[in-house]
């Protein structure tokens, strides 16, 4: 974890801002690495607590090819609920598209379409 928050503070310190498809703008840092020894166990970055069955069943989702987030929602993991594809619902930050992409089903080119 420390190495982890190492680079978000190079990131906070020393990136640009970028805009990028959702419309809101990254700051980013080009060729930061991560580094990790998976004898010492699975390296889920987040600075808030994870559930092991969301890891899990996102990956299943992702390794299966699936992008219909009904899937997901079947078996209790709902990290994607509010997100659909962008060719679908273009992002924008209302109300009625926030409504519209909780309710579309397809997800489209996430990670492992």
């Amino acid at each position: 974890m420390k190495a982890y928050l190492e680079i978000i503070n190079k990131i906070l310190l020393q990136g640009y801002r970028k805009n990028n498809r959702t419309g809101q703008d990254a700051i980013s840092v080009a060729g930061c690495m991560f580094e990790h020894d998976m004898e010492d166990g699975f390296p889920l970055l987040t600075t808030k607590k994870i559930p092991f069955r969301l890891v899990a069943s996102e990956l299943e989702f992702f390794i299966k090819g699936y992008t219909d987030k009904k899937w997901l929602q079947e078996n209790n993991n709902h990290i994607w609920d509010e997100w659909c594809s962008g060719d679908l619902i273009p992002y924008k930050n209302d109300e009625e598209t926030k409504q519209k992409m909780l309710e579309e089903r397809e997800l489209g080119p996430v990670y492992g379409w």
